[in-house]
This record gives structure tokens, sequence and C-alpha cells, in this order.
């Protein structure tokens, strides 16, 4: 395994999850300690989706570096794939209504949309990378 598979897993799977955990944590402590909103009702829920948000991607994106590192079967493929959609542009867009009904007073979609449009974009340019690649079918190419 090598070239733009192995700057996937290194960067997208394990390097940029954890940056997104670290970039949620200073926004979430910065507006506890900045702002009003630690005193609003709905605030915790606001927080959770937050952290929802970035814990789903940390998972999916852990568990995806695992299989693609260690498995040669071609439905890794289709299930990277899968996992590439849920852990981006989902998991922001589903964040986002309940951030949204948390404080719909706020600029929730301001942000989200162009987050999920630009996951999306980045999304789609790795699964069509997943499905094209010669080096991503050599290396998963055992039938199930």
């Amino acid at each position: 395994m090598g070239g733009w598979l192995k700057f996937y897993i290194i960067f997208f799977c394990i390097v940029a999850p954890i940056l997104g955990f670290l970039v949620t944590l200073t926004a979430v402590l910065g507006l506890e300690s900045n702002s009003d909103f630690s005193g609003f009702y709905n605030w915790e829920t606001y927080r959770n989706a937050m952290y929802g948000i970035v814990v789903v991607n940390v998972f999916v994106m852990f568990r995806l570096a695992y299989i693609l590192s260690t498995s040669e079967l071609q439905t890794t493929k289709g299930d990277a794939i899968m996992m590439m959609w849920v852990a981006g542009p989902v998991a922001l867009i589903g964040g986002g209504i309940v951030m949204h009904f948390a404080l719909p007073e706020g600029r929730v979609f301001e942000e989200i949309i162009p987050a999920a449009l630009g996951s999306a974009f980045w999304t789609t340019i790795w699964t069509l990378y997943f499905k094209k690649s010669k080096r991503v079918a050599n290396t998963y190419w055992k039938p199930v």
C-alpha cells in the first residue's frame, strides 16, 4: 500500500479527525467562556451536537483507517465509500439539524452548509478514487 491510498489513510483517516476534534473543542470552550451561550437553555443540546459530529467522525475514520490497512477484500472499497459519506456530509447535516433546533435563532446553517458542501466535494473526489484507482483495485482484490 502506498501513494494516494496511504496518504488518505494517514491524513484523512487519522490526522484530520484529530485536528477536527481539537478545533471543535477549542470552539466550544471559546463559546462557553466568551459569550452568553453557556446560559442559553438549549446550550447543552447544541454543544452535544457539536461533540457528536466530531465523535462520529473520529470513530468512523479511525475504524476506516484500520479496515483499509488490514483488509484485502473487494468489499472494502464499498465499505470505505459508505464510511466516508457517513463520517463527513451525513454527520455534518445531521448534527446541523440538531444544532439548528437547539438554537433556532443562531446561524447554524450558515456554517454547516459550506462545511457539508466542502465535505461532500472531497468525499466525491475520494469516492471516485476508490472506484477508479488501479492501486485500490490491486490492494483490495480478494473476493468475499
